[in-house]
């Protein structure tokens, strides 16, 4: 099972590299309820879906692909013969697999308890999942620019603050900020904010931003993106640091070695979806009332 699972997470890593929104959340319990469906539950009439969430037909393709293509591994068709339902669930759920950029199975697919918990998933996924003809295309004009300061809706309720301090052909690196606002904050509201009171800083893709879910708030006179630098990350090539140019989130990184003690204290690189970035942000500012959406 470890191959089958490595290999179905290397294959996932090369779709984010096109495709970011693969680690937001109604694409990660779509796939999450394709796996239980149809490896940990064995539903032999269940068909994989073509609708996964992604922005596009071809990320759903890919995705649809990486699933397809893990059901048929050798290791994964042994494992349903010879495996129980919660042995199933336990060998995909198997902590010592990393993909080669550094992610475990919890990165794309979230993590279960139990077997029965699967339903509650499935319930999860036609509620995020949108229609196919409610995705809107990537809007090809861009709407924003480094400086500007957004309302970012939590999956709760209320919103954060984002500021975009870099952006470069459709990715950014953003500080983000509570506390939890439960009308729409205004520029005002940024003023005080600094670097160093952020809940996390993260590179991340900005279609929501481009489709306007996000409201833009503007830009505060005096704008100084050396108030705002590019961070040092904690390589997903663990026992690095990842090292961006200063006006390009979208790079790749210069790597260099790193004790575990300087590693702590970074933030970890990643390229998250927007999507990813809001409940990553919801998490931090109302984690009890997510949780219990969840359950």
């Amino acid at each position: 099972m470890k191959q089958a699972l490595k290999q179905l997470l290397d294959t996932l890593d090369d779709v984010s590299r096109a495709h970011t929104e693969v680690s937001d959340t109604a694409v990660r319990e779509a796939m999450a309820d394709a796996i239980h469906q149809r490896f940990v539950l064995q539903k032999k009439r269940y068909r994989v879906p073509t609708e996964f969430g992604m922005f596009s037909p071809a990320g759903n393709h890919l995705v649809r692909d990486a699933i397809a293509a893990f059901l048929a591994h050798v290791d994964a068709v042994a494992a349903s013969k010879s495996l129980t339902s919660d042995e199933r669930l336990a060998a995909f759920q198997d902590a010592s697999v990393v993909s080669s950029l550094g992610y475990h199975y919890d990165d794309y697919f979230g993590h279960a308890d139990r077997v029965d918990s699967t339903e509650a998933r499935k319930a999860l996924a036609r509620k995020l999942v949108p229609p196919k003809d409610h995705i809107p295309p990537y809007p090809g004009k861009k709407n924003y620019q480094a400086g500007d300061w957004f309302a970012v809706p939590l999956r709760t309720k209320g919103f954060g603050i984002g500021l975009v301090a870099r952006t470069k052909r459709g990715r950014c690196l953003g500080y983000f900020f509570g506390p939890l606002r439960l009308s729409t904050p205004s520029l005002n509201d940024c003023i005080a904010l600094m670097a160093k009171d952020a809940q996390f800083v993260k590179r991340f893709g900005d279609y929501h931003i481009r489709i306007g879910c996000w409201t833009k708030l503007g830009m505060l006179p005096g704008w100084n993106k050396d108030e705002w630098p590019m961070p040092v990350f904690a390589s997903t090539v663990w026992g690095n640091t990842a090292h961006y140019p200063d006006e390009d989130p979208s790079a790749d990184p210069r790597l260099a070695r790193a004790t575990d003690e300087e590693l702590q204290s970074l933030p970890k690189d990643s390229l998250a979806g927007s999507g990813a970035v809001e409940i990553a942000l919801t998490i931090a500012l109302d984690s009890l009332e997510y949780e219990a959406m969840r359950r």
